[in-house]
């Protein structure tokens, strides 16, 4: 088999002749990513925004040891909120129906940037419902904890609970289905035209051998009267 060399004209008439290989490999896969969207299951993420400090002022100004260690104490209010005894004790208190060990699993905590007294808690489930409740009451309980711990500190919600799905993203699902046809199809193109060894242009004749083209014959179709 020849070596073929494509420039890009080549390539753009390849494309452009086999143009419906790339619409029809498009087309499937984008309707098999639209199908595999549809039946995935939702997935949720609820978070809230936790003033910790011992001042009602959330704008408060803080000396730095001051800020030193209401951060230690927001480590504390960390590791108090995963406590299995604290959890399974508020989730039977309101009903949820969930164990601590699910729960405690799906939680996560992102620290203000800025240096304040300001912890976002996350909670990650399969119900929009759950994804709420849960943060609402941990929130409660946690403030009445936290005043048991140290009396003169301020827990205040600054950000209220918010729920808003996390997965799938339907439409990333659909526009990745719709570039694995675009790419497939593309190789697929290109794997044909490697393997066609049909000569049909003058060009691709003269690319292969060294000796030059003196004319070329003309092609009819049907059969010349006598």
């Amino acid at each position: 088999m020849q070596h073929r060399m494509l420039d890009f004209k080549d390539l753009f008439e390849l494309f452009l002749k086999k143009s419906w290989i790339i619409i029809v490999f498009t087309i499937i896969f984008t309707a098999l990513g639209y199908r595999n969207a549809s039946n995935l299951s939702t997935s949720y993420q609820s978070r809230v925004k936790v003033y910790i400090g011992d001042n009602s002022n959330i704008m408060a100004a803080y000396t730095s040891d001051k800020t030193l260690s209401y951060a230690a104490f927001i480590e504390s209010f960390k590791e108090i909120i995963v406590i299995e005894d604290f959890l399974n004790e508020t989730l039977e208190k309101y009903d949820l129906g969930l164990t601590a060990g699910q729960v405690s699993g799906a939680l996560t905590f992102v620290e203000s940037e800025s240096i304040t007294p300001i912890l976002e808690i996350r909670y990650a489930s399969w119900s929009q419902e759950l994804a709420g409740q849960v943060l609402n009451v941990l929130v409660q309980e946690l403030g009445q904890q936290a005043q048991k711990i140290m009396p003169d500190v301020n827990v205040q919600v600054v950000d209220s609970v918010k729920v808003y799905p996390i997965y799938p993203n339907k439409k990333k699902v659909v526009v990745t289905g719709a570039a694995v046809g675009f790419i497939l199809s593309v190789g697929i193109i290109l794997g044909l035209d490697f393997l066609d060894d049909t000569i049909r242009k003058k060009e691709q004749l003269e690319r292969l051998i060294s000796v030059p083209l003196l004319g070329e014959l003309p092609h009819t179709k049907g059969k010349e009267n006598a």
